[in-house]
Order: structure tokens, then sequence, then C-alpha cells
């Protein structure tokens, strides 16, 4: 599969979210549903609701200028929450890292992108876009 890249415009529009999920009051889940004991040993399960501007990120993140669809899931979440390498990483490992967010959001646990714009991870990726959209352009 060919690699399609992001245009200034797609960086512009995802750096948009920089604002919004950088700010320290910003929860990125309103509330949690589910987690209810229907009988004895059956729960369902819970499931965030996000705020609006998460799904709207959610879905400008994943695009397929933003995919990666052969990322080492261990080596990208050592990458993640590692500022140094977030700070020097390139194009594609940033869209590697978004791929993860948005695939561990899927395919990991409910919640997972939540944690990782509370944990400030999202907004890194996003201030590295910033700097890197001059220099991909």
């Amino acid at each position: 599969m060919e690699t399609i890249n992001p245009t200034l415009e797609d960086f512009e529009e995802i750096i948009a979210f920089y604002p919004t999920l950088n700010r320290r009051d910003f929860d990125p889940i309103i509330e949690w549903k589910g987690g209810d004991k229907i009988e004895d040993n059956v729960n369902f399960m819970r499931w965030p609701i996000y705020d609006p501007v998460v799904k709207e990120f959610l879905k400008v993140a994943d695009k397929e200028c933003w995919r990666d669809h052969h990322f080492n899931q261990y080596v990208v979440s050592k990458m993640i929450t590692s500022d140094v390498v977030v700070q020097c990483a390139d194009l594609p490992q940033i869209k590697q890292m978004i791929s993860f967010c948005v695939r561990g959001d899927k395919f990991m646990s409910e919640g997972y992108l939540g944690s990782m714009i509370k944990d400030g991870h999202v907004s890194r990726l996003l201030k590295r876009l910033d700097k890197l959209k001059n220099l991909d352009m």
C-alpha cells in the first residue's frame, strides 16, 4: 500500500486541536457508561463518552494521511512516552504514534485515547507536527 502524506491543510487541521487538547482543565471524557452488573459474575463493559472535540480529533487523526498500518506496538508504546523521542521524531514516526493512539482506542482499551490526551502525549505529537509542517512541505 502506498503511503499518503499529509498536505499543509492536513497539518493545520490536526494541529488546530492543540490549544484545546493541551489545556490542563480539559477532560477528554465527559462520563463513563456501562459497568453495570446484570447478574452474578456478569457485568457490562464500561465505555467512555468523549467530549465532542475528542470525537472530531479522532475523525481527523484517523484519516489515511495520518495512518501507519505497519508499526510495532511495543516499540511505539515506548516512543510515545519519551519526550526526547517525540521532540526528535520524523513524520513517519509521528504517523506511527498517531496510529497507535487511534488503534489503541479501538482495540486495546476503552478510553485509551482519553488517557493519551490527559497524559499530554497527544499534545506533544501535535506540537512536533507544528514544527514538522514547514520542513515536510
